[in-house]
Protein backbone atom coordinates (compact mmCIF):
# COMPACT_ATOMS: atom_id res chain seq x y z
CA UNK A 1 0.00 0.00 0.00
CA UNK A 2 1.27 3.49 -0.81
CA UNK A 3 1.78 5.82 1.91
CA UNK A 4 -0.10 8.98 2.22
CA UNK A 5 0.94 12.39 3.06
CA UNK A 6 0.30 13.96 6.52
CA UNK A 7 -1.70 16.02 5.42
CA UNK A 8 -4.78 13.49 3.77
CA UNK A 9 -4.35 11.49 6.67
CA UNK A 10 -4.93 14.48 9.02
CA UNK A 11 -8.00 15.49 6.79
CA UNK A 12 -9.10 12.16 6.55
CA UNK A 13 -9.40 11.05 10.49
CA UNK A 14 -10.68 14.72 11.19
CA UNK A 15 -13.52 14.39 8.39
CA UNK A 16 -13.97 10.40 9.68
CA UNK A 17 -14.86 12.48 13.76
CA UNK A 18 -16.98 14.79 11.63
CA UNK A 19 -19.25 13.04 9.65
CA UNK A 20 -20.00 10.24 12.99
CA UNK A 21 -20.81 13.89 14.48
CA UNK A 22 -23.25 15.08 11.53
CA UNK A 23 -25.06 12.17 11.16
CA UNK A 24 -25.87 11.39 14.86
CA UNK A 25 -26.88 14.94 15.17
CA UNK A 26 -28.97 14.78 11.62
CA UNK A 27 -30.85 12.17 13.25
CA UNK A 28 -31.54 13.93 16.65
CA UNK A 29 -32.78 16.91 14.13
CA UNK A 30 -34.96 14.47 11.86
CA UNK A 31 -37.05 13.02 14.73
CA UNK A 32 -38.43 15.92 15.84
CA UNK A 33 -40.42 15.80 12.74
CA UNK A 34 -39.78 12.10 11.97
CA UNK A 35 -41.70 12.39 8.32
CA UNK A 36 -40.61 12.87 4.89
CA UNK A 37 -42.41 14.30 2.16
CA UNK A 38 -42.02 15.03 -1.41
CA UNK A 39 -44.21 18.10 -0.98
CA UNK A 40 -44.00 21.43 0.68
CA UNK A 41 -47.74 20.67 2.20
CA UNK A 42 -46.46 18.50 4.95
CA UNK A 43 -49.80 16.99 4.40
CA UNK A 44 -50.39 14.31 6.78
CA UNK A 45 -50.40 10.76 5.36
CA UNK A 46 -48.89 12.28 2.20
CA UNK A 47 -45.14 11.14 3.94
CA UNK A 48 -42.98 8.70 1.64
CA UNK A 49 -41.22 7.42 5.13
CA UNK A 50 -42.14 7.59 8.53
CA UNK A 51 -40.28 6.72 11.87
CA UNK A 52 -42.23 5.80 15.34
CA UNK A 53 -46.04 4.92 15.34
CA UNK A 54 -47.78 8.02 16.49
CA UNK A 55 -50.76 8.70 14.79
CA UNK A 56 -53.06 12.15 15.31
CA UNK A 57 -56.03 12.43 16.51
CA UNK A 58 -58.45 13.31 13.85
CA UNK A 59 -61.49 14.41 16.70
CA UNK A 60 -59.51 17.14 18.53
CA UNK A 61 -56.49 19.93 18.33
CA UNK A 62 -53.27 18.61 18.21
CA UNK A 63 -49.75 20.11 17.13
CA UNK A 64 -46.56 19.39 15.33
CA UNK A 65 -44.38 18.96 18.49
CA UNK A 66 -46.83 16.41 19.49
CA UNK A 67 -45.54 14.32 16.78
CA UNK A 68 -42.28 14.59 17.96
CA UNK A 69 -40.48 11.00 18.48
CA UNK A 70 -37.98 9.96 21.58
CA UNK A 71 -34.86 8.56 19.91
CA UNK A 72 -32.11 6.62 21.96
CA UNK A 73 -28.62 8.80 23.05
CA UNK A 74 -26.75 5.77 21.37
CA UNK A 75 -27.80 6.98 17.96
CA UNK A 76 -28.58 10.54 18.38
CA UNK A 77 -26.52 13.56 19.51
CA UNK A 78 -27.46 14.36 22.00
CA UNK A 79 -30.96 11.99 21.96
CA UNK A 80 -33.59 12.19 23.71
CA UNK A 81 -37.04 13.54 23.11
CA UNK A 82 -37.33 17.70 22.99
CA UNK A 83 -33.36 18.56 22.33
CA UNK A 84 -33.99 19.61 18.77
CA UNK A 85 -31.79 23.13 19.78
CA UNK A 86 -28.57 21.23 21.21
CA UNK A 87 -28.62 19.03 18.04
CA UNK A 88 -29.20 21.76 15.77
CA UNK A 89 -25.78 23.34 17.28
CA UNK A 90 -24.00 20.30 17.15
CA UNK A 91 -25.27 20.11 13.30
CA UNK A 92 -24.09 23.20 12.24
CA UNK A 93 -20.81 23.76 14.09
CA UNK A 94 -19.65 20.39 13.02
CA UNK A 95 -21.04 20.79 9.41
CA UNK A 96 -19.06 24.28 9.24
CA UNK A 97 -15.99 22.94 10.25
CA UNK A 98 -16.57 19.81 7.59
CA UNK A 99 -17.13 21.79 4.73
CA UNK A 100 -13.71 23.76 5.94
CA UNK A 101 -12.05 20.60 6.03
CA UNK A 102 -13.40 19.62 2.54
CA UNK A 103 -11.89 22.66 1.18
CA UNK A 104 -8.65 22.34 2.37
CA UNK A 105 -8.97 18.28 0.68
CA UNK A 106 -9.92 19.37 -2.15
CA UNK A 107 -7.10 22.25 -2.60
CA UNK A 108 -4.59 20.09 -1.62
CA UNK A 109 -6.38 16.63 -3.90
CA UNK A 110 -5.56 19.07 -6.85
CA UNK A 111 -2.28 20.96 -5.96
CA UNK A 112 -0.59 17.16 -5.48
CA UNK A 113 -1.45 15.47 -8.11
CA UNK A 114 -3.00 12.98 -6.02
CA UNK A 115 -6.07 13.67 -7.71
CA UNK A 116 -5.80 11.00 -10.20
CA UNK A 117 -6.34 8.26 -7.59
CA UNK A 118 -9.45 9.67 -7.07
CA UNK A 119 -10.93 10.95 -9.98
CA UNK A 120 -11.49 8.53 -13.07
CA UNK A 121 -9.59 9.46 -16.19
CA UNK A 122 -11.27 6.77 -18.24
CA UNK A 123 -14.97 4.94 -19.01
CA UNK A 124 -12.87 1.96 -18.41
CA UNK A 125 -12.92 1.93 -14.82
CA UNK A 126 -16.88 1.19 -15.07
CA UNK A 127 -16.50 -2.30 -16.30
CA UNK A 128 -13.62 -3.24 -14.20
CA UNK A 129 -15.82 -1.66 -11.03
CA UNK A 130 -18.45 -4.37 -11.87
CA UNK A 131 -15.84 -6.76 -12.22
CA UNK A 132 -14.02 -5.74 -8.77
CA UNK A 133 -17.59 -6.28 -7.30
CA UNK A 134 -18.05 -9.41 -8.66
CA UNK A 135 -14.74 -10.67 -7.22
CA UNK A 136 -15.90 -9.16 -3.97
CA UNK A 137 -19.40 -10.86 -4.01
CA UNK A 138 -17.77 -14.12 -4.75
CA UNK A 139 -15.67 -14.09 -1.63
CA UNK A 140 -12.17 -13.35 -3.89
CA UNK A 141 -9.84 -10.71 -3.65
CA UNK A 142 -9.22 -8.19 -6.78
CA UNK A 143 -5.74 -8.84 -8.54
CA UNK A 144 -3.50 -7.00 -6.86
CA UNK A 145 -2.03 -5.24 -10.04
CA UNK A 146 -5.58 -3.59 -9.88
CA UNK A 147 -4.62 -1.23 -6.34
CA UNK A 148 -3.05 2.08 -7.46
CA UNK A 149 -3.50 2.36 -4.84
CA UNK A 150 -7.19 1.87 -4.96
CA UNK A 151 -9.03 -0.58 -7.03
CA UNK A 152 -11.42 0.54 -9.58
CA UNK A 153 -14.68 0.11 -7.43
CA UNK A 154 -12.91 2.23 -4.52
CA UNK A 155 -11.40 4.60 -6.88
CA UNK A 156 -15.42 5.27 -8.40
CA UNK A 157 -17.32 4.61 -4.65
CA UNK A 158 -14.39 7.49 -3.13
CA UNK A 159 -15.25 9.91 -6.10
CA UNK A 160 -19.29 9.70 -5.78
CA UNK A 161 -18.44 10.21 -1.96
CA UNK A 162 -16.16 13.37 -2.21
CA UNK A 163 -17.75 15.07 -5.68
CA UNK A 164 -21.59 13.77 -5.88
CA UNK A 165 -22.49 12.76 -1.95
CA UNK A 166 -21.05 15.61 -0.08
CA UNK A 167 -21.83 18.40 -2.61
CA UNK A 168 -25.31 17.37 -2.81
CA UNK A 169 -25.49 17.56 1.19
CA UNK A 170 -24.32 20.86 1.29
CA UNK A 171 -26.76 22.10 -1.33
CA UNK A 172 -29.61 20.46 0.04
CA UNK A 173 -29.31 21.79 3.56
CA UNK A 174 -28.78 25.07 2.00
CA UNK A 175 -32.32 24.59 0.22
CA UNK A 176 -33.70 24.01 3.51
CA UNK A 177 -32.46 27.87 4.98
CA UNK A 178 -35.61 29.80 5.69
CA UNK A 179 -33.08 32.72 4.62
CA UNK A 180 -32.22 31.58 1.20
CA UNK A 181 -35.57 29.66 0.51
CA UNK A 182 -36.93 33.58 1.02
CA UNK A 183 -34.80 35.43 -1.18
CA UNK A 184 -34.01 32.66 -3.42
CA UNK A 185 -37.92 30.53 -4.32
CA UNK A 186 -36.32 29.21 -7.62
CA UNK A 187 -33.59 27.65 -5.45
CA UNK A 188 -35.55 25.25 -3.72
CA UNK A 189 -37.56 24.30 -6.68
CA UNK A 190 -34.38 22.61 -8.10
CA UNK A 191 -34.97 20.02 -5.29
CA UNK A 192 -38.60 20.28 -5.38
CA UNK A 193 -38.95 21.97 -2.40
CA UNK A 194 -37.94 22.47 1.08
CA UNK A 195 -39.73 18.87 1.51
CA UNK A 196 -37.67 17.42 -1.46
CA UNK A 197 -34.63 18.47 -0.23
CA UNK A 198 -35.07 17.31 2.94
CA UNK A 199 -35.76 13.82 1.55
CA UNK A 200 -32.52 14.19 -0.65
CA UNK A 201 -30.68 15.20 2.41
CA UNK A 202 -31.71 12.24 4.42
CA UNK A 203 -31.12 9.48 1.73
CA UNK A 204 -27.76 11.37 0.49
CA UNK A 205 -27.24 10.79 4.36
CA UNK A 206 -28.32 6.66 4.47
CA UNK A 207 -25.77 6.48 1.35
CA UNK A 208 -23.01 7.98 3.34
CA UNK A 209 -24.14 5.48 6.62
CA UNK A 210 -24.10 2.70 4.19
CA UNK A 211 -20.36 3.95 2.22
CA UNK A 212 -18.72 3.53 6.75
CA UNK A 213 -19.13 0.29 7.21
CA UNK A 214 -18.27 -0.95 3.20
CA UNK A 215 -15.22 1.11 3.19
CA UNK A 216 -14.18 -0.20 6.53
CA UNK A 217 -14.70 -3.82 5.39
CA UNK A 218 -13.21 -2.91 2.12
CA UNK A 219 -9.54 -1.22 4.21
CA UNK A 220 -9.34 -4.72 6.40
CA UNK A 221 -9.80 -6.98 3.62
CA UNK A 222 -7.69 -5.53 1.20
CA UNK A 223 -4.71 -4.97 2.92
CA UNK A 224 -4.76 -5.41 6.82
CA UNK A 225 -2.54 -4.27 8.50
CA UNK A 226 -0.57 -2.04 5.72
CA UNK A 227 -3.89 -0.10 4.68
CA UNK A 228 -4.25 1.03 8.50
CA UNK A 229 -0.21 1.87 8.69
CA UNK A 230 -0.52 3.75 5.48
CA UNK A 231 -3.53 6.04 7.25
CA UNK A 232 -2.44 6.33 10.71
CA UNK A 233 1.56 7.02 10.74
CA UNK A 234 2.71 6.55 7.77
CA UNK A 235 4.33 3.36 6.61
CA UNK A 236 3.68 -0.54 6.95
CA UNK A 237 3.21 -2.13 10.20
CA UNK A 238 2.86 -5.34 11.62
CA UNK A 239 -0.42 -7.47 12.04
CA UNK A 240 0.41 -6.86 15.84
CA UNK A 241 0.73 -3.13 15.60
CA UNK A 242 -2.15 -2.88 13.09
CA UNK A 243 -4.68 -4.49 15.45
CA UNK A 244 -3.61 -2.13 18.14
CA UNK A 245 -3.80 1.07 15.92
CA UNK A 246 -7.54 -0.26 14.89
CA UNK A 247 -9.06 -0.87 18.22
CA UNK A 248 -7.27 2.47 19.45
CA UNK A 249 -8.94 4.17 16.68
CA UNK A 250 -12.32 2.98 17.60
CA UNK A 251 -12.04 3.30 21.26
CA UNK A 252 -11.41 6.78 21.21
CA UNK A 253 -14.17 7.21 18.41
CA UNK A 254 -16.44 5.48 20.85
CA UNK A 255 -15.34 7.82 23.93
CA UNK A 256 -15.47 10.87 22.16
CA UNK A 257 -19.10 10.74 21.02
CA UNK A 258 -19.93 9.38 25.23
CA UNK A 259 -18.22 12.31 26.28
CA UNK A 260 -19.95 14.89 23.84
CA UNK A 261 -23.44 13.44 24.76
CA UNK A 262 -22.82 13.47 28.77
CA UNK A 263 -21.46 16.94 27.98
CA UNK A 264 -24.37 18.30 26.24
CA UNK A 265 -26.77 16.67 28.27
CA UNK A 266 -25.31 17.89 31.47
CA UNK A 267 -25.51 20.94 30.75
CA UNK A 268 -26.81 22.47 27.65
CA UNK A 269 -27.00 26.43 28.30
CA UNK A 270 -23.69 25.75 28.68
CA UNK A 271 -23.70 24.42 25.57
CA UNK A 272 -25.60 26.76 23.94
CA UNK A 273 -23.42 29.59 25.18
CA UNK A 274 -19.66 27.97 24.28
CA UNK A 275 -21.43 26.85 20.43
CA UNK A 276 -23.05 30.16 19.63
CA UNK A 277 -20.05 32.43 20.22
CA UNK A 278 -18.68 30.91 17.24
CA UNK A 279 -21.89 29.95 15.25
CA UNK A 280 -24.28 33.21 15.79
CA UNK A 281 -21.45 35.12 14.53
CA UNK A 282 -21.16 33.59 11.47
CA UNK A 283 -24.95 32.58 10.72
CA UNK A 284 -25.71 36.07 11.17
CA UNK A 285 -22.69 37.11 8.52
CA UNK A 286 -23.78 34.91 6.45
CA UNK A 287 -27.68 34.36 6.31
CA UNK A 288 -28.66 37.67 8.01
CA UNK A 289 -28.44 39.79 4.85
CA UNK A 290 -31.07 37.91 3.24
CA UNK A 291 -34.58 39.48 2.27
CA UNK A 292 -37.59 37.35 1.05
CA UNK A 293 -38.91 38.06 -1.79
CA UNK A 294 -41.62 35.24 -1.73
CA UNK A 295 -44.21 35.68 -3.88
CA UNK A 296 -46.08 32.16 -4.08
CA UNK A 297 -49.91 31.97 -6.17
CA UNK A 298 -53.27 31.53 -4.82
CA UNK A 299 -52.90 27.87 -6.12
CA UNK A 300 -49.65 27.05 -4.03
CA UNK A 301 -51.38 27.23 -0.79
CA UNK A 302 -51.78 24.73 0.84
CA UNK A 303 -54.60 22.92 2.26
CA UNK A 304 -53.47 22.07 5.37
CA UNK A 305 -51.60 23.75 7.58
CA UNK A 306 -50.01 22.78 10.91
CA UNK A 307 -50.76 23.93 14.46
CA UNK A 308 -47.73 25.24 16.47
CA UNK A 309 -48.69 25.35 19.83
CA UNK A 310 -51.81 25.20 21.53
CA UNK A 311 -53.67 28.46 22.06
CA UNK A 312 -53.31 30.48 25.28
CA UNK A 313 -54.71 29.80 28.91
CA UNK A 314 -54.91 32.85 29.56
CA UNK A 315 -58.21 34.42 31.06
CA UNK A 316 -57.63 38.14 29.46
CA UNK A 317 -56.91 36.42 25.75
CA UNK A 318 -60.16 34.32 26.63
CA UNK A 319 -62.38 36.58 27.17
CA UNK A 320 -60.92 39.05 24.11
CA UNK A 321 -61.50 35.84 21.66
CA UNK A 322 -65.05 35.75 22.88
CA UNK A 323 -65.54 38.93 21.93
CA UNK A 324 -63.64 38.99 18.45
CA UNK A 325 -61.30 40.65 20.15
CA UNK A 326 -63.47 43.74 19.39
CA UNK A 327 -62.20 45.08 22.91
CA UNK A 328 -58.43 43.99 22.65
CA UNK A 329 -55.63 46.72 21.72
CA UNK A 330 -51.96 45.62 21.58
CA UNK A 331 -49.61 47.25 23.78
CA UNK A 332 -46.29 49.31 22.45
CA UNK A 333 -43.67 50.44 25.37
CA UNK A 334 -40.38 51.26 25.57
CA UNK A 335 -41.34 54.64 23.35
CA UNK A 336 -40.00 58.31 24.34
CA UNK A 337 -43.35 59.45 25.05
CA UNK A 338 -44.67 56.30 26.98
CA UNK A 339 -46.62 53.46 25.94
CA UNK A 340 -49.12 53.51 22.81
CA UNK A 341 -52.56 51.17 22.44
CA UNK A 342 -53.48 49.93 18.65
CA UNK A 343 -56.63 48.28 18.49
CA UNK A 344 -57.60 46.06 14.98
CA UNK A 345 -59.60 49.17 14.00
CA UNK A 346 -56.34 51.13 14.19
CA UNK A 347 -53.91 48.57 13.07
CA UNK A 348 -56.32 48.00 9.98
CA UNK A 349 -55.78 51.91 8.84
CA UNK A 350 -52.47 51.17 7.92
CA UNK A 351 -51.38 50.52 4.74
CA UNK A 352 -52.80 47.03 4.20
CA UNK A 353 -49.67 43.86 2.99
CA UNK A 354 -50.63 40.67 1.21
CA UNK A 355 -47.99 38.29 0.48
CA UNK A 356 -48.10 34.40 0.38
CA UNK A 357 -45.12 32.99 1.54
CA UNK A 358 -44.26 29.57 2.97
CA UNK A 359 -43.37 29.06 6.57
CA UNK A 360 -40.81 26.56 7.39
CA UNK A 361 -40.75 25.33 10.97
CA UNK A 362 -37.46 24.65 12.77
CA UNK A 363 -38.90 20.90 13.00
CA UNK A 364 -38.72 20.40 9.62
CA UNK A 365 -42.57 20.37 7.83
CA UNK A 366 -43.69 23.47 6.08
CA UNK A 367 -46.80 25.21 4.26
CA UNK A 368 -47.84 28.37 2.11
CA UNK A 369 -50.29 30.79 3.13
CA UNK A 370 -51.04 34.02 2.83
CA UNK A 371 -51.08 36.25 5.12
CA UNK A 372 -52.62 39.79 5.80
CA UNK A 373 -51.31 42.86 8.04
CA UNK A 374 -49.24 46.07 8.23
CA UNK A 375 -45.38 45.94 7.77
CA UNK A 376 -43.84 46.24 10.49
CA UNK A 377 -41.66 49.01 8.44
CA UNK A 378 -44.61 51.12 7.90
CA UNK A 379 -46.06 50.46 11.58
CA UNK A 380 -42.47 52.00 13.12
CA UNK A 381 -42.15 54.58 11.16
CA UNK A 382 -44.10 57.71 12.49
CA UNK A 383 -43.43 56.39 16.18
CA UNK A 384 -40.89 57.58 18.43
CA UNK A 385 -38.22 55.68 19.34
CA UNK A 386 -34.84 55.97 20.62
CA UNK A 387 -32.17 56.08 18.50
CA UNK A 388 -30.55 53.73 21.56
CA UNK A 389 -32.80 51.28 21.35
CA UNK A 390 -31.69 48.32 18.66
CA UNK A 391 -34.79 45.45 19.53
CA UNK A 392 -38.19 44.89 19.13
CA UNK A 393 -39.79 41.94 22.00
CA UNK A 394 -42.87 40.70 20.97
CA UNK A 395 -45.09 39.40 24.14
CA UNK A 396 -47.51 36.59 23.73
CA UNK A 397 -50.54 35.50 25.51
CA UNK A 398 -49.82 31.92 26.29
CA UNK A 399 -47.13 30.48 28.90
CA UNK A 400 -46.15 27.41 29.41
CA UNK A 401 -46.73 25.08 32.49
CA UNK A 402 -44.87 26.74 34.64
CA UNK A 403 -46.15 29.67 34.03
CA UNK A 404 -43.07 30.97 31.81
CA UNK A 405 -44.17 33.60 29.06
CA UNK A 406 -43.70 33.01 25.42
CA UNK A 407 -42.01 35.86 23.64
CA UNK A 408 -40.07 36.28 21.00
CA UNK A 409 -37.42 39.14 19.16
CA UNK A 410 -35.93 40.67 16.26
CA UNK A 411 -33.51 43.14 15.73
CA UNK A 412 -35.31 46.23 14.43
CA UNK A 413 -33.12 46.33 11.12
CA UNK A 414 -33.81 42.87 10.37
CA UNK A 415 -37.74 43.73 11.62
CA UNK A 416 -38.09 46.09 8.69
CA UNK A 417 -37.21 43.37 6.28
CA UNK A 418 -39.45 43.42 3.64
CA UNK A 419 -42.74 40.90 4.47
CA UNK A 420 -41.83 41.63 7.85
CA UNK A 421 -45.52 41.46 8.81
CA UNK A 422 -47.90 42.36 11.84
CA UNK A 423 -50.94 39.93 10.35
CA UNK A 424 -54.35 39.96 11.79
CA UNK A 425 -55.57 37.99 8.27
CA UNK A 426 -54.85 34.51 7.05
CA UNK A 427 -55.91 33.27 3.92
CA UNK A 428 -57.69 36.27 3.48
CA UNK A 429 -60.08 35.55 6.23
CA UNK A 430 -59.50 36.70 10.30
CA UNK A 431 -56.58 35.38 11.45
CA UNK A 432 -57.78 31.90 13.15
CA UNK A 433 -57.63 31.54 16.66
CA UNK A 434 -55.33 28.14 17.08
CA UNK A 435 -52.87 30.76 14.27
CA UNK A 436 -52.01 32.92 16.72
CA UNK A 437 -55.28 35.31 16.72
CA UNK A 438 -55.51 38.13 17.01
CA UNK A 439 -51.88 39.33 15.50
CA UNK A 440 -49.11 37.45 14.67
CA UNK A 441 -45.57 37.99 13.52
CA UNK A 442 -44.54 37.02 10.19
CA UNK A 443 -40.65 37.17 9.59
CA UNK A 444 -40.36 35.03 6.33
CA UNK A 445 -36.69 34.59 6.56
CA UNK A 446 -36.57 33.13 9.49
CA UNK A 447 -37.55 30.11 11.30
CA UNK A 448 -41.49 29.40 12.64
CA UNK A 449 -40.63 29.76 15.92
CA UNK A 450 -39.43 33.11 15.54
CA UNK A 451 -43.15 34.31 14.38
CA UNK A 452 -44.55 35.08 17.93
CA UNK A 453 -48.26 34.56 18.11
CA UNK A 454 -50.73 35.86 19.78
CA UNK A 455 -49.07 39.16 20.35
CA UNK A 456 -50.13 41.42 23.41
CA UNK A 457 -47.15 43.91 23.60
CA UNK A 458 -44.70 44.78 21.47
CA UNK A 459 -41.24 46.65 23.36
CA UNK A 460 -38.56 48.44 21.97
CA UNK A 461 -35.38 47.83 24.13
CA UNK A 462 -31.95 48.48 24.16
CA UNK A 463 -30.42 44.80 24.48
CA UNK A 464 -32.08 41.57 25.32
CA UNK A 465 -29.67 40.00 27.98
CA UNK A 466 -32.33 41.78 31.03
CA UNK A 467 -35.24 40.08 29.41
CA UNK A 468 -35.85 36.24 30.72
CA UNK A 469 -33.53 34.37 30.39
CA UNK A 470 -31.50 36.79 28.41
CA UNK A 471 -31.51 34.62 24.88
CA UNK A 472 -34.14 36.93 23.37
CA UNK A 473 -36.73 34.63 23.04
CA UNK A 474 -38.58 31.69 24.78
CA UNK A 475 -37.50 29.03 23.11
CA UNK A 476 -34.04 30.23 23.41
CA UNK A 477 -34.07 30.42 26.96
CA UNK A 478 -35.81 26.78 27.29
CA UNK A 479 -35.26 24.95 24.24
CA UNK A 480 -31.82 26.26 23.56
CA UNK A 481 -32.78 27.34 20.23
CA UNK A 482 -30.45 29.60 18.71
CA UNK A 483 -31.97 33.99 17.94
CA UNK A 484 -30.46 33.42 14.61
CA UNK A 485 -32.49 31.50 13.09
CA UNK A 486 -32.22 31.63 9.67
CA UNK A 487 -30.95 28.18 8.82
Amino acid sequence: MEDFPIWLRANHWINAVLMIFIIRSGIQILFDHPKLYWNDDSTPGTEWLKFGKKIMPKNKIWTSHDEEEDINSIVALPGKKGNLGSGRRWHFLTASIWLINGMVYIVLLFATGIWKHIVPTSWSIIPASFQTLYSYVTFHLPPPETFTPFDPLQQLTYFAVIFIFAPLMILTGMAMSPAIAGRFPWYTKIFGGRQGARSIHFIVMILLVSFIPIHIILVLLAGFPSNIGAMTIGHDISVKTGLVLYTGIIGGLIVLNVWATWYTLKDQRRLQLAFDTYLEPLIRKVFGPLKSKQFYSKKDISQFFRINGYPPKDTEWIKASKNNFKNWKLKVSGLIDGDKYFSLSDLKKFPKQEQITKHNCIQGWSAIAEWGGVEISEFIKNLPIDPKKKFIVFYAYDKDENGKEYYGSLSIKEAQYPQSLLAYEMNWNTLPLEHGAPLRLRMESKLGFKMVKYIKEISFVEQLKNIHGGRGGYKEDVEHYSTEASI
